[in-house]
């Protein structure tokens, strides 16, 4: 739908994010597609949702183990500190301009 300056508005759910398809995967193990329900493809889908949780998980753990080794407690809290507050700001941001 256009608006103010010709541009497409995106919303968080059609912005084609990782967001959008966890969100097209949960609709889809839930059956509420609005389809005629697979359960094989359901079966798939769950499956592969929970396989790229433990996944990340798994990179997670790897990653803050690996990072840990050389970089202090402290400074690691600090720096997720301020990457949470400047989401929060921008997301703030995006919401305030519409």
């Amino acid at each position: 739908m256009p608006q103010g300056r010709g541009r497409e508005r995106r919303t968080p759910a059609t912005n084609g994010t990782l967001a959008t398809n966890g969100t097209l995967v949960y609709d889809a193990c839930r059956g509420r597609t609005g389809v005629a329900v697979n359960w094989q493809v359901m079966g798939s889908a769950f499956l592969g949702a929970a396989f790229a949780l433990v996944c990340s998980s798994f990179i997670g753990v790897v990653l803050v183990g690996v990072v840990g080794r050389f970089v202090p407690d402290r400074f690691m809290k600090f720096v997720a500190a301020v990457v949470f507050l400047g989401f929060g700001a921008w997301t703030l941001t995006q919401a305030i301009r519409g």
